[in-house]
């Protein structure tokens, strides 16, 4: 087994690992808890090693490996060890040098469903509220915590919210369906909202969601009794059971003779298709997210090394120029000097600066000869004459 600390690891991966090792050994390794190995198990629909399990084996005794099941519904095969955000999920490292493959998927989304199916049941209507699931806790306390005070104010503020038939109906319904899921370790609870209407105020609903694996499906109820033409709550003919907002999860109605609750089944069904369909359009973001960095980061790369050859190029051609110039200057220096020890030649017989005049010539001359001795690039050191050049460059 690798020592190194991996970020990433498969299903298949894990089974054999956690089989293997324990899980306090594999936790010093990957740097997390063995209570956080747990609950990747639980999450991933890994099963490890019971309690025990290890010191029976110490001991010789019988140990048996449970074998590893299809996953669920919303699951991928690749589980990270370390919750990602979404920025670090969105903008995840892309590898320049290999083709990045699309998403597949060693199973379709029926035999999936199907495997998650096979391990549901039975699909019982709950009649009452005797007995919630805990995915009702939340509201259901605050429902009681609004009755208590409601006994002390008469404001209707603090009247619980949710007693009509309606809306204990929606609670029986959507407890039943979380208990439904319970094998699969689904994560579910009911949610309280308020939306403002005009002329109406606040209007209170309800949603419930489901949590499979890395997706989670919405389910709300529409009623005949909603505002008219709201887009939160939309109203209908006949209560609906609604799966998936938008994405066309499905809608269940009740028709004469058969109501909702009949068709707890195709719900289920219906959650964890939207469950996986949804986990392998997240997927498939992700891909052409990848594609579209790779892209853009080529294109950024293409573009540093445009303007690293235009810097190049733009430092090659005002070399060229300054040596240009240079050469230019000393031919120009070169001419000037001799010019001056001409004209100094020339000057000693001027009829002002002979007899007399010779000192004032003699003084003359001297700051002349400097002159030209100045500029005279043959009397200057090579390097001062020529800074631009560089005899180890050749352009």
């Amino acid at each position: 087994m690798t020592t190194n600390k991996p970020t990433s690891i498969t299903r298949t991966e894990l089974h054999d690992l956690v089989w293997q090792n324990p899980r306090t050994k594999l936790a010093k390794i990957w740097g997390i808890s063995d209570v956080a190995i747990g609950k990747l198990c639980v999450k991933a629909s890994v099963p490890a090693p019971p309690l025990g399990y290890w010191a029976k084996r110490a001991a010789g005794g019988r140990t048996s490996i449970t074998p590893l099941p299809m996953r669920l519904p919303g699951q991928r095969d690749v589980i990270e060890l370390r919750a990602l955000t979404y920025y670090e999920r969105w903008n995840a490292p892309v590898d320049l040098d290999s083709e990045i493959s699309p998403p597949t998927y060693n199973e379709t989304v029926e035999e999936v469903v199907q495997a998650a199916v096979a391990r549901l049941g039975p699909y019982r209507a709950k009649r009452d509220l005797s007995e919630p699931h805990n995915g009702l806790r939340r509201v259901l306390l605050s429902e009681a915590n609004r009755a208590e005070r409601c006994k002390d104010q008469t404001w209707s503020f603090y009247k619980p919210r949710y007693l009509e038939p309606r809306f204990q109906r929606q609670l029986r319904v959507f407890s039943s369906i979380f208990y439904i899921l319970d094998p699969l370790n689904a994560s579910c609870g009911v949610h309280e909202n308020e939306t403002w209407i005009q002329g109406l105020g606040q209007v209170h609903h309800l949603t419930a969601a489901v949590a499979i694996g890395e997706s989670s499906v919405q389910l709300q109820f529409l009623e005949p009794e909603n505002p008219k033409a709201h887009r939160d709550i939309p109203r209908t003919s006949v209560t609906t059971l609604r799966v998936g907002g938008g994405d066309n999860g499905g809608d269940f109605a009740d028709k004469p003779g058969e109501k909702i609750e009949k068709h707890l089944e195709d719900i289920v069904k219906a959650i964890l298709v939207l469950a996986e369909t949804r986990m392998r359009a997240s997927d498939f973001s992700s891909y052409e997210r990848k594609l579209e960095r790779k892209s853009q980061m080529l294109m950024e790369i293409a573009e540093r090394k445009r303007k690293e050859e235009e810097r190049r190029l733009a430092a090659i051609a005002a070399r060229k120029a300054a040596i240009r110039k240079e050469i230019a200057d000393a031919a120009t220096n070169l001419r000037r000097a001799q010019d001056i020890r001409s004209l100094v030649e020339a000057m000693a017989d001027h009829p002002d600066w002979v007899g007399d005049g010779r000192s004032n010539y003699l003084s003359w001359s001297e700051a002349a000869l400097a002159e030209a001795d100045a500029i005279d690039p043959m009397l200057q050191p090579i390097t001062k004459c020529f800074t631009a050049w560089n005899s180890d460059t050749k352009n």
